[in-house]
């Protein structure tokens, strides 16, 4: 079994140590929430272009049927 010196053995416990508290450090920071959409009730991905057509689309054939 090979030899640790007790300077080794400390220096490692060390820098465990260290990165420990550094990572835990780091993560008490959450991101803050986005904003939501200020005066808008749905936000949708699709223009209303295309809705608005695809709902005129729609009514002209049920009414030709």
């Amino acid at each position: 079994m090979a030899h640790v010196t007790t300077t080794t053995t400390t220096t490692i416990l060390f820098f465990f140590i260290a990165a420990a508290l550094a990572s835990s450090l780091s993560a008490l920071a959450p991101a803050p929430a986005p904003a939501p959409d200020t005066g808008s009730g749905f936000a949708s991905p699709v223009p209303g272009t295309f809705i608005g057509l695809a709902f005129i689309l729609t009514a002209l054939a049920h009414f030709r049927n």
